[in-house]
């Protein structure tokens, strides 16, 4: 069984005078989003094997709140340049190219790339992916490489105007 996370990174200001889109931080209301998301899964009792996140600071500062509530160790997180600017197809082979010997798998990214790989992996189910969102799917399969071809199944959606 392969558990696989998707979580779309939290608010951050569209226009904000830094260098690059990849430098755009976190807003206010996308801290706040993603701590009660981080909160929610901490009392879950999730637990993440590998954390997979793109570079930029939105999609990093994301993937780090809610590794420290689930004490995950932060220097373990990868950051994947493929998960920025990029597809459905970037971030699915992203994932098939996972060690197997990972069973539960954090990918935090970005749209519309993220919402349209788990809209793909969900056939449909899910479609669209609101920030600070986080999508659980299970596989029934001892590998990841071929996941993109099995049925999956949701275990949870939480999505930040859900948690209070």
């Amino acid at each position: 069984m392969k558990l696989l996370y998707l979580l779309r990174h939290a608010k951050s200001p569209q226009s904000i005078d830094v260098p690059t889109d990849m430098d755009r931080p976190l807003n206010e209301r996308g801290y706040g989003d993603i701590q009660r998301i981080a909160k929610k899964v901490a009392a879950e009792k999730v637990r993440i094997d590998s954390i997979v996140s793109s570079p930029a600071i939105r999609a990093f500062s994301t993937a780090l709140i809610l590794a420290r509530a689930i004490k995950y160790a932060e220097d373990r997180i990868v950051l994947n340049k493929r998960l920025f600017d990029s597809s459905a197809g970037d971030y699915i082979e992203v994932i098939t190219s996972s060690e197997d010997s990972v069973n539960s798998l954090l990918i935090a990214g970005h749209n519309p790339a993220i919402s349209d790989a788990l809209n793909r992996l969900s056939r449909g189910e899910i479609t669209e992916m609101p920030t600070s969102s986080l999508a659980c799917l299970t596989f029934d399969t001892d590998s990841w490489q071929r996941i993109d071809k099995l049925p999956s199944e949701i275990k949870f959606f939480f999505h930040p105007d859900g948690i209070k």
